[in-house]
């Protein structure tokens, strides 16, 4: 998912000017990985 998100940014698909909304949702998907438990 996200390295299909990756390379639309790569090929110019994603428009610079919602680079700043997409860098921010993925702060928030790093942020709840951070928070998930780990678990064994």
């Amino acid at each position: 998912m996200l390295r299909e998100l990756a390379g639309q940014i790569d090929r110019g698909l994603v428009y610079d000017r919602e680079l700043p909304a997409v860098a921010r949702a993925v702060d928030e998907v790093i942020a709840a990985f951070r928070r998930r438990p780990y678990r064994s």
